[in-house]
């Protein structure tokens, strides 16, 4: 009734709580994961990853089954190999769709002599050439390109559309593309179960900078616990509390962008300066797209990955390294392993 509602009112668009756009740096917050079954939202460090993917998995079963027995497979895999390879996300499949790294015009399209396409998208005085294997079909033969847009059909690349348009942008597209996987094979998902997976999925960055912030360039990082830090914000603070960030304004002799060390913040406290506008280098990171079957094994969970595989060089490794594991996480995994302080109470460090 509410979206008769508002479509007879004329309102073609509405905002909305997502999983996909939840601020919250661990987990997802109750309000984002929206209503469940029960009517009620979700209650504190109720896992509703774990559920998804169950619930996920039971028509998969139907799907993986009815290929089986119409024997559904094509050039381009079946739908069940589809999906894995989406999730999975390999470097080097070849029947995977071509995409455009900029926006621009697609000037020529060669057939090659060793089967094939090349197609030539121009921008400015900037032409790039791009290979479309033999059995992939070219989607567009003249005309404006956009960039990340499909240049050829192929199983869905997400490794590529992140790196070309980003985190956010990658996890619209994973959602969309499983909803869409399931909706052709008869078996139709609430969409807010792909939009879980993808934000657990695609949620990985390597830091390039590290603005004024204690990391490690070269590492890689959870993207929701970074994102904040990637925001140039002002705040305003007491001087001797503002040591180790810029001035956001000039105070004094001391000019904007002058870094606030204890001599500076004692001689701005002297000059009577009780709340200064400060910020912090935001932090510059490169989106990385991990596959489902490596996740595990960046994570420095020890016991996390025991619900994985490679169980044997997990341990070993562990040993080794004198590697921990949280049993507060937000992975299961390490608390029903453990098997202790169950009942204890809720909250967002106890589950």
């Amino acid at each position: 009734r509410l979206i008769d509602t508002l479509k007879n009112n004329g309102i073609p668009i509405i905002k909305v709580r997502s999983v996909l756009t939840c601020e919250a740096p661990k987990g997802v917050c109750a309000s984002c994961a929206g209503i469940q079954e029960s009517g009620k939202l979700s209650g504190i460090g109720e896992n509703i990853g774990v559920k998804h993917s169950m619930s996920i998995t039971e028509p998969l079963t139907q799907i993986a089954l009815s290929t089986k027995h119409t024997a559904g497979i094509g050039p381009k895999g079946s739908g069940v190999a589809r999906l894995k390879s989406m999730l999975e996300m390999p470097a080097s499949e070849h029947i995977k769709e071509v995409l455009s790294l900029q926006d621009g015009v697609i000037s020529n399209v060669k057939i090659l002599p060793t089967g094939g396409h090349k197609v030539t998208v121009t921008s400015g005085s900037a032409q790039n050439d791009y290979v479309v294997s033999p059995g992939l079909n070219v989607l567009k033969t003249e005309g404006r390109i956009a960039k990340g847009e499909p240049i050829s059909d192929g199983l869905p690349n997400i490794r590529d559309y992140v790196a070309i348009k980003g985190i956010k942008a990658g996890r619209n597209k994973l959602t969309d593309t499983i909803k869409s996987f399931y909706r052709e094979s008869g078996k139709d998902i609430d969409r807010r179960i792909p939009e879980t997976i993808a934000r657990g999925t695609l949620n990985y960055a390597k830091i390039i900078s590290p603005g004024d912030f204690d990391l490690v360039p070269g590492n890689i990082v959870e993207y929701n616990q970074i994102a904040s830090l990637k925001k140039k914000r002002i705040v305003p603070l007491n001087p001797i509390r503002a040591v180790g960030y810029k001035l956001a304004d000039s105070y004094g002799k001391y000019s904007k962008g002058t870094r606030v060390n204890n001599d500076v913040a004692r001689s701005l406290s002297r000059s009577k300066f009780k709340i200064i506008n400060v910020y912090k280098e935001p932090v510059v990171v490169e989106p990385v797209a991990i596959g489902i079957n490596k996740i595990p094994s960046i994570k420095g969970d020890w016991l996390g990955r025991m619900g994985f595989r490679n169980i044997e060089n997990t341990i070993r490794e562990g040993a080794a390294t004198g590697a921990e594991a949280n049993i507060h996480s937000l992975n299961p995994i390490p608390a029903l392993s453990y098997g202790a302080e169950f009942g204890k109470g809720m909250g967002i460090d106890v589950y």
